[in-house]
């Protein structure tokens, strides 16, 4: 758990985020957030996991600790003018639910007028 604690440490202070705006961001107390920096707690819902991963911008797998799940940011243009982040995993070890995470992430950052964009570069890459 403190490897996770850490990993949650470093990406709040990366985002520039107070241990209470993140807990306010995950519906928690700020020292909830510093006991798991702390690795006071054993067990973190996964929905906060998941949240949290969410906010980080990193895979659940590699937020819990995991070894040889680290993340890459990739940039890539939808219709060659939006731009996309996204975090992926570079082990291709890695289950299918990760890479389906991954995706779903993906997704949610598609607007809706580039949607058909998005579902056609999908079928080509089938």
């Amino acid at each position: 758990m403190k490897t996770m604690g850490k990993r949650i440490k470093q990406k709040r202070e990366e985002l520039g985020l107070t241990l209470e705006e993140l807990g306010q961001q995950l519906g928690v107390n700020k020292s909830t957030v510093s006991k798991w920096e702390r690795g006071e707690v054993e067990n973190i819902k996964r929905s906060l996991i998941s949240k949290m991963s969410t906010i980080f911008r990193v895979a659940p797998d590699w937020l819990m600790g995991f070894e040889g799940t680290d993340n890459v940011n990739l940039t890539y243009y939808v219709d060659g003018r939006e731009t996309v982040h996204t975090v992926v995993d570079q082990d291709p070890i890695i289950g299918e639910s990760s890479k389906r995470a991954n995706l779903y992430k993906v997704a949610l950052e598609v607007k809706p007028e580039n949607l058909q964009i998005a579902i056609d570069l999908l079928k080509s890459l089938t």
